[in-house]
């Protein structure tokens, strides 16, 4: 119970510091399984109920190496970036936007906040642009051109639709699949 007191008046500066503002936590695929989703998404739902807005950003580099291995579907990388092909798109929204994200809602909701899964497509929140070709150095030390694929780079955010959600107390748990300008 005292360390529990500690920490407790360990935290009050920093709720005074960063109570009301919004955090964005990037959360890799390998804390989205198990007993570190647990810890995490009970970290997440405590930092909210203190008074800090939390956006959610979830990877899932692993459930997506794995999906595709049960498919059969080869991961090509260069250089330890993905070559992200149509058929890896499709599967990526069917484990993230599906799987992912309902589990990291769940986790959530278990610890006694709200959250609302969302895609980067979902109301264009997240627009993207796909990555042009670029030059890269192979783990041989190798310079060699790569096309990503239908990796894209960020280009904007709808802030004004991440505002209302979190208007709303939800925490939004958001999936990083994005629109380009050709959908």
């Amino acid at each position: 119970m005292a360390e529990r007191v500690i920490g407790l008046l360990e935290a009050v500066p920093w709720l005074r510091a960063y109570g009301g503002q919004t955090f964005v936590v990037k959360a890799g695929g390998e804390l989205c399984e198990g007993e570190a989703l647990d810890r995490w998404a009970r970290d997440v739902a405590v930092v909210a109920r203190l008074g800090v807005q939390v956006v959610v950003v979830h990877g899932g580099g692993p459930q997506l190496d794995r999906a595709a291995a049960e498919r059969g579907l080869d991961t090509e990388r260069v250089a330890g970036r993905r070559i992200t092909s149509p058929a890896l798109v499709s599967l990526a929204i069917a484990e993230w936007r599906g799987t992912l994200s309902a589990a990291i809602v769940a986790a959530i909701r278990k610890h006694g906040e709200q959250a609302v899964g969302l895609a980067g497509y979902d109301g264009d929140l997240i627009a993207a642009s796909r990555r042009p070709e670029a030059m890269v150095t192979t783990d041989a030390g190798d310079r060699v051109s790569v096309d990503f694929g239908a990796v894209g780079d960020v280009t904007g955010v709808r802030v004004d639709l991440l505002r209302a959600v979190l208007a709303t107390g939800v925490i939004p748990v958001i999936t990083p699949l994005a629109g380009g300008p050709g959908g």
